[in-house]
């Protein structure tokens, strides 16, 4: 890469430096948490998860506990049906959202990853709704468009 000009000789390393790293850069976007070093830092991530998934269903049943005396000042109070609806249904999303928390943090990532161009992800749904979708999509609205446009006298 010696051209003689070392203004140019400079510019052209550093933009071969910038390649580089932005290569690196997008590999490790498009790599899934499952595969990122051989998969043991995932391991290690969905151990603390069941850990703190423990003490949430802990904190879950002690702050339920909690919001039931909090909210029902006698006894009479629990007994109604829509306070006591109220009750469970807040109990089952916060558990549904601390069971399912894994599962939502990665649709999540995979809706992330599926955004990005180059990502596997963004191959296989590209390859499951038709390579060309948006084209051929376009193609019949605008034939629908340009058909409406000859039934009623004018041009699309």
């Amino acid at each position: 890469m010696n051209t003689g000009n070392w203004v140019l000789d400079n510019l052209l390393q550093a933009l071969e430096t910038w390649r580089k790293y932005l290569s690196e850069i997008w590999a490790l976007l498009t790599t899934s948490p499952q595969s990122f070093r051989g998969g043991t830092i995932w391991n290690i991530i969905l151990d603390i998860h069941g850990g703190l998934k423990a003490v949430a269903y802990a904190l879950l049943v002690l702050f339920f506990i909690i919001g039931v005396v909090r909210t029902t000042t006698d006894y009479r109070d629990i007994k109604r049906p829509e306070q006591a609806l109220k009750l469970f249904i807040r109990f089952a999303v916060a558990k549904g959202v601390i069971t399912y928390s894994m599962d939502l943090l990665l649709a999540v990532f995979r809706s992330y990853r599926a955004s990005l161009p180059g990502s596997q992800e963004a191959r296989e749904a590209r390859s499951r709704a038709g390579s060309n979708f948006p084209i051929s999509l376009s193609r019949k609205c605008w034939r629908a468009a340009s058909l409406r446009a000859s039934r009623s006298g004018s041009s699309p």
